[in-house]
């Protein structure tokens, strides 16, 4: 059920904003191949909506958590790093957000192998040992902290180039979506909706 309460002018509206950037997000993953060289090919195929598809996701988790914090009484303070607006949570609503998380974890379709993509942006040529490491810590705290600013770092990754370095950006939108759905699953619980 979608909400559609226009008289809650608050955590409702973030909710259907959320889930706006969340469908957005979702469209360019849909697009990928289930083994990690056809998603490669795929989302070099598309670059724009890579860059779209994190930003869009990013900003869905920071939405959610800002309409969670706002429902909880809490004030909402004017920031994009994702572990500060977690940590502000009460913890007991952490403990259910960690929960649902967990059981989505478990849920999850392994035939996907493919959980991250890393778009590295280069002037100057890239070496084999330039291949990033997948982080082993998905807990959600862990996994937003090196989300930290998503938003701010995926939509402005055509500047993220300032020297003649490289720079890895890593999507890790399996388990960002994942947290996603946890986040919105309590915001839709303390709004009484299915």
């Amino acid at each position: 059920m979608k909400y559609t309460d226009p008289t809650d002018a608050s955590s409702g509206i973030a909710a259907l904003a959320g889930d706006a950037f969340l469908s957005l997000a979702q469209i360019f993953l849909q697009s990928l191949s289930n083994n990690s060289n056809g998603a490669a090919m795929d989302a070099s195929k598309d670059i724009g909506g890579l860059l779209a598809s994190a930003t869009n996701l990013s900003l869905a988790i920071e939405i959610y958590l800002k309409a969670v914090l706002f429902d909880c009484g809490i004030n909402v303070p004017h920031t994009h790093d994702l572990p500060e607006l977690y940590k502000l949570i009460p913890t007991a609503v952490q403990k259910q957000i960690s929960s649902a998380y967990a059981v989505l974890q478990e849920n999850k379709n392994e035939v996907n192998e493919v959980k991250e993509l890393v778009l590295q942006l280069s002037r100057s040529p890239l070496f084999p040992d330039d291949d990033p490491v997948l982080p082993q810590n998905n807990s959600i705290l862990e996994i937003l902290s090196r989300n930290k600013n998503a938003f701010m770092i995926w939509r402005y990754a055509f500047s993220a180039l300032t020297d003649k370095s490289n720079t890895l950006l890593r999507y890790e939108f399996l388990h960002l979506g994942l947290i996603a759905k946890a986040i919105r699953g309590q915001l839709f619980v303390q709004l009484n909706l299915s």
